[in-house]
């Protein structure tokens, strides 16, 4: 093996497990997911072929979409009333976009995406294992959050397991060079998170999320009565498992409350304060629908309108609308919903082996459903699970033999 190919098997290494700790740090701990970003950007910069992985993978639609996207939150920032550290915070959020180009340039291998999946099942069947006991045991290992949440929070806790859980299914079933006892494993680890989820973990999100990936994977993959079977199926499942599991019916039903109740209520809840925020926000965007109130100035305009006309506990300070597609409305205006929806379909459309394509537009609709009453692109977690996510899995395996050639004629 020559000099230039030791080089450039080390540092793909590294910029691959750099993703993967990020990836896990995500719905672990921010120090690690920051830790691994910086040794996917090192193991980048070391790599022979960086320049021809970015050329490769800038020819895709979906790279020149995000730094689309990020253009115009950056342009958002020279019109916004908020101070300018604030506009930096805001605008820096949205690095994950970044991320998400380096993840598509290195994870051009099947195995690099199995190896992922491989790396994260296990610490999320770790962390399953811990919220069983906290919530036995009725302790709280956050004092905001209910027994049962380990994972920085309901949401990010749900959401880990949802996609592992997944991710393992179809690994399992479409992986036939694996060994049989680790496929069966797989499977058995996602039958355990799922129960996780549904029996001990609070977040409704990814329940949701769930069942949209499991009828996107279906109108992708397969065909004719398997195909219906499971879009059929899968809500069913779901409504079953949320009817079933204590835990799951309770916050469904506590929304669903929450919802009706609006108007009574004495205090901030999870759904009632949404209400309120959508329809400030709303307002907001009637204001100024053309530009919006620029990057990072939504908190300080809602608050300034939501001491004007609101009073008690629907007068709450918010940091964000609570719904993607209304806060990159308010911030950047018909110009970032564009952008946004641009995003959006490239992903789409980026071409990828399957049945990892697949696997990459189940996951992204189902983080665009439930961006409808979340941030999950803006929000530290959720972004950088879906920026490696998408990265990985629409990594183009047909490109890596024409970078390695480049590498191996530019490097000594």
């Amino acid at each position: 093996m020559t000099v230039a190919a030791v080089r450039e098997a080390r540092a793909l290494a590294w910029a691959r497990g750099g993703a993967i700790v990020a990836f896990i740090g995500a719905f672990t701990v921010p120090t690690i997911a920051n830790f691994g970003v910086a040794a996917l950007v090192i193991g980048f910069a070391f790599l022979p072929s960086a320049g021809a992985r970015l050329r490769a993978v800038l020819r895709g639609p979906l790279p020149r979409a995000a730094l689309v996207l990020l253009a115009v939150m950056a342009l958002a920032t020279l019109w916004s009333s908020a101070p300018w550290r604030v506009r930096a915070d805001h605008l820096w959020g949205w690095r994950t976009l970044l991320v998400m180009v380096l993840c598509l340039a290195v994870f051009d291998s099947r195995e690099a995406k199995v190896r992922l999946v491989l790396a994260a099942v296990p610490v999320t069947l770790i962390g399953s294992a811990a919220a069983w006991v906290t919530w036995a045991l009725d302790y709280q290992v956050f004092p905001i959050h209910p027994a049962g949440t380990v994972l920085r929070d309901g949401v990010t806790q749900g959401l880990a397991f949802a996609v592992c859980a997944y991710l393992a299914t179809v690994v399992a079933l479409s992986e036939g060079a694996l060994d049989r006892r680790l496929r069966l494993a797989l499977l058995c680890a996602a039958s355990l998170l799922v129960t996780s989820l549904l029996f001990v973990t609070a977040g409704r999100s990814a329940q949701i999320a769930l069942v949209v990936m499991a009828i996107v994977t279906a109108l992708a993959l397969l065909r004719g009565r398997a195909r219906i079977a499971v879009i059929v199926l899968a809500p069913v499942v779901f409504v079953l498992g949320v009817l079933i599991a204590p835990m799951a019916k309770e916050r469904f039903l506590l929304g669903w409350t929450e919802y009706r109740t609006e108007a009574q209520l004495d205090r901030v809840t999870s759904i009632g304060i949404r209400e309120v925020i959508w329809r400030l926000t709303a307002r907001m965007i009637e204001e100024r629908p053309l530009l919006g109130f620029g990057t990072g100035a939504f908190a300080n305009e809602y608050t300034a309108r939501a001491r004007q006309t609101q009073s008690g506990w629907r007068a709450t300070p918010v940091e964000d609308p609570h719904s993607e597609y209304l806060s990159i409305q308010v911030q950047a205006g018909v110009l970032g919903t564009l952008a946004f929806a641009w995003f959006l379909l490239a992903a789409a459309r980026q071409r990828a082996p399957m049945p990892y394509r697949a696997c990459a537009i189940a996951v992204l609709a189902s983080w665009a459903t439930t961006s409808l009453a979340s941030s999950h692109f803006e929000t530290f977690n959720q972004s950088h699970m879906i920026a490696v996510l998408l990265g990985c899995l629409l990594g183009a395996e047909d490109q890596a033999p024409s970078v390695r050639s480049t590498a191996a004629s530019t490097s000594s």
